[in-house]
């Protein structure tokens, strides 16, 4: 027995910061070693291990209580579950018996009576566990479940039933039968996928009750408690032993997240490798990466994967690599894609085969499997590689996907790849931001297709949580291990949704307008080929790369849905945090992207150009009443005079008996006709004041000194810029004077009462239009002066 005892160093049961009741070898130490894990429970998780040192340290996290021990590594995983599984079986039946028997007068579950009833069954659980050490071949890597309504002792054994126990014929921890493999395999599927009410808090404070509970006579004593009653808080430390982890690409969206889970788990030291020369935090990382920073429990490190000797710098002594890193998809840029998603990656792995690092997750992508013709619905990992793909990035996905997966095995390496479909969620740069700057441009209207199409969305938060899941799996040796490793995993919300409803929930909860006009897919592919085809050429001219893309219209188009029936049987992967929560989240952490907070401050330079008075309230429709009725003067002048075909001497003169019938009767009409009031027109209306005339004098004497000043430089024959501005506005003058005056004052009339109405709307996106035309016609005329002169 006492070698048998020796397997089991400590054990208990625990609900918030009590200890209800515990089992322990005797070793101080091993006390303060176990308030120190409870305090530092894992926090995203229902049942996890850890071996250090050749103990295997155990958690079990159900309905607010914590099932705990600390064993020998002999008896693996599967064991250790097993046996915490039975010690919450034997504790739920003896509280609910106690409080049956009591009527509900126990004081607490750390009465005597419980505790007395615990000690005969934790001895016979512990003895149980030597049947396990001789037959843990037998059915290693099954999944152990609960065995309800029973208090198991084992048969044949009378010496080791507990008092007052029922019998059971099936031993505690025995070799279980196929009913029970079964039911070990549902809960395992149960434990793993544990949702958000399962967690624990990685702050829980250890408060342990005070006097001691003596122990019966097989020697079993009850733990006492090595701190005061104060509870005090003790720093968690990793027992000695450091376990390096690495993520490449570390500041990207989703590995931002990572890191931040793999911080607080604190299971990990975090190296974060990125590019850049040194990290620069965000205001909202300052918390938990900027702590771990400065305490020492992460490290940036920058390596270019592109260059082998610094990966094995990044990765030397690493336990496990999460190889994240990867160009930004929306660049055709082949040659940039190879170098990181083909090149890069197979430096990661011949780093992490000489580093001699135990696991690698790849994070692949779902377009590996995408033609960029056919929809997916909900499509499996049995879904071959398409002969040809939508474009390089996911071309040279699918080849380093391929690389990561022959690799595992090799010296030891474990490897998986995890293909996330669709991220969102705070943080990201690609999706809400494009999808603002639409709005803003007025394109948010538009739905590209019948806008039916379904899509698999996942919130950032359970990319992070299946990277975990994936190397929980891998790490758990045996079968899961096994059936975990060289597999790639569909990862999502596991809630599917119409791709323009959630756009149209996003731009909804930000204050932009929904979309609801419907463009026809055949109609907008052949203006993204026309788009694509002038960028290649206009490319290496400063072109920005275009959004409406051929392989784009595509994917906005088809079904994109992938099952994780895999994920979840193999690496027992759920998803942490639903779709709308997701959703809700994302919305709130782009708060400063609200149309309500980009209304423009101040005039607009359509206002202050048209010389902020009423013209400019007239053309820029400011005062309605005002606009309609001049349009309806202009209109009337266009039908009298010019749409008559008068010459100039004739429609002046016809205005002019006009102007004058009108003034006449207007000034004999009484102040007062039917009940009105007729404003009379002051006769200091058509008087020139001597400062106005002299204002007007100036003006014209100004143009006229221009225009000589203008002649004086033409006839040095030195200023090019001038000679083209002066011969493209007379060409302009040349081209009005072919047209009649009808086409001119038509184009002119429709021009003022739009141009700078429209300008006013669109002034942001208009200046950049602007520029970035201006730019270009730098470029070209840089680079035609240097052929020039290269010619010469």
């Amino acid at each position: 027995m006492s070698s048998v005892q020796k397997s089991v160093y400590y054990c208990c049961v625990s609900k918030g910061n009590r200890i209800l009741y515990s089992y322990t070898c005797g070793d101080n130490e091993i006390e303060t070693l176990a308030a120190m894990c409870l305090e530092r429970s894992p926090p995203y998780h229902v049942w996890y291990s850890q071996t250090i040192r050749k103990r295997t340290f155990g958690y079990l996290m159900e309905d607010e209580h914590i099932y705990f021990t600390i064993v020998d590594e002999g008896l693996g995983n599967p064991g250790v579950l097993q046996f915490l599984e039975h010690i919450k079986d034997e504790f739920k039946k003896i509280t609910r018996d106690t409080k049956n028997g009591l009527k509900g007068s126990m004081s607490g579950l750390n009465s005597v009576c419980v505790q007395e009833q615990m000690v005969p069954v934790i001895r016979s659980l512990i003895s149980s566990l030597e049947q396990v050490s001789q037959s843990r071949r037998n059915w290693m890597g099954e999944n152990p479940s609960s065995h309800p309504g029973s208090s198991p002792s084992p048969e044949g054994n009378p010496n080791n039933q507990a008092e007052g126990a029922t019998s059971t014929k099936m031993p505690l921890l025995g070799k279980p039968n196929k009913h029970d493999r079964k039911k070990m395999k549902d809960r395992i599927v149960e434990i793993a996928g544990g949702s958000d009410e399962h967690r624990r808090s990685t702050d829980r404070g250890v408060k342990i009750d005070v006097g001691s509970i003596e122990a019966n006579s097989q020697g079993l004593a009850m733990s006492h408690c090595p701190f005061k009653e104060s509870g005090r808080r003790i720093k968690y430390k990793m027992v000695g032993v450091e376990r390096y982890c690495v993520v490449t690409g570390g500041r990207g969206f989703a590995a931002r997240h990572l890191v931040t889970m793999l911080i607080e788990s604190r299971e990990w030291l975090v190296r974060v490798a990125d590019l850049g020369p040194e990290i620069k935090l965000e205001p909202y990382e300052e918390g938990v990466l900027g702590e771990a920073l400065r305490s020492g429990r992460a490290r940036y490190v920058s390596a270019d994967l592109r260059d082998k000797a610094q990966v094995i710098k990044a990765l030397e002594g690493a336990e496990v690599v999460f190889h994240m890193a990867a160009p930004d998809s929306s660049i055709n840029n082949h040659k940039l894609h190879y170098s990181v998603n083909v090149e890069g990656t197979k430096n990661v792995i011949d780093a992490c085969v000489e580093c001699k690092v135990k696991r690698l997750i790849h994070t692949s992508s779902p377009s590996v499997v995408f033609d960029g013709v056919h929809g997916t619905d909900n499509a499996d990992e049995s879904m071959p590689y398409p002969s040809k793909h939508n474009d390089s990035y996911s071309a040279t996905k699918t080849e380093g996907e391929v690389l990561a997966l022959k690799a595992n095995g090799k010296n030891g390496l474990l490897t998986c790849c995890i293909r996330p479909s669709s991220i969102f969620g705070p943080g990201d740069r690609l999706l809400v931001p494009s999808l603002v700057t639409a709005a803003r441009a007025g394109k948010s209207k538009f739905i590209i297709g019948d806008g039916n199409n379904l899509y698999d969305f996942t919130y950032v938060e359970n990319v992070a949580h299946a990277h975990i899941c994936a190397e929980k799996a891998l790490s758990s040796g045996g079968e899961i291990a096994e059936r975990a490793a060289g597999q790639a995993y569909f990862i999502t919300n596991m809630e599917p949704m119409k791709f323009w409803e959630f756009v149209a929930v996003i731009l909804d909860g930000l204050g932009y307008e929904r979309p609801s006009i419907k463009i026809p897919a055949p109609v907008m592919k052949p203006i993204a080929q026309l788009v694509a085809l002038t960028y290649t050429v206009l490319g290496p001219y400063g072109m920005p790369v275009p959004q409406l893309t051929p392989s784009r219209i595509s994917l906005l188009t088809c079904n994109r849905t992938f099952s994780c029936s895999k994920a979840k049987d193999r690496i027992f992967y759920t998803p942490i945090v639903s779709l709308q929560e997701g959703l809700k989240r994302t919305i709130d952490s782009y708060s400063h992207l609200r149309a309500d907070l980009t209304k423009r401050e101040g005039p607009s330079k359509s206002y202050l150009l048209l010389g902020s008075g009423k013209a400019a309230d007239t053309l820029l429709w400011r005062d309605r009443k005002q606009t309609i009725s001049a349009l309806i003067v202009l209109i009337a002048f266009y039908y009298y005079f010019i749409a008559t075909e008068y010459t100039i001497i004739t429609a002046v003169s016809k205005l002019l008996m006009v102007t004058t019938f009108f003034l006449f009767v207007h000034g004999f009409l009484p102040s007062k006709l039917f009940g009105y009031s007729i404003e009379k027109i002051p006769s200091s209306s058509f008087h020139f004041s001597e400062e106005r005339c002299h204002r007007n004098a100036l003006f014209v004497g100004s143009i006229w000194n221009s225009m000589a000043n203008t002649l004086q430089s033409l006839c040095k024959g030195k200023d090019w810029t001038l000679f083209v501005k002066v011969f493209s506005s007379l060409l302009f003058l040349s081209f009005l004077g072919s047209k009649s005056i009808q086409c001119i004052y038509l184009v002119g009339v429709l021009f003022a009462f739009t141009a700078f109405f429209v300008y006013e709307k669109k002034e942001e996106e208009i200046d950049g239009i602007a520029h970035k035309a201006l730019s270009l016609s730098c470029k070209v005329k840089s680079d035609i002066s240097k052929k020039f002169l290269r010619s010469n």
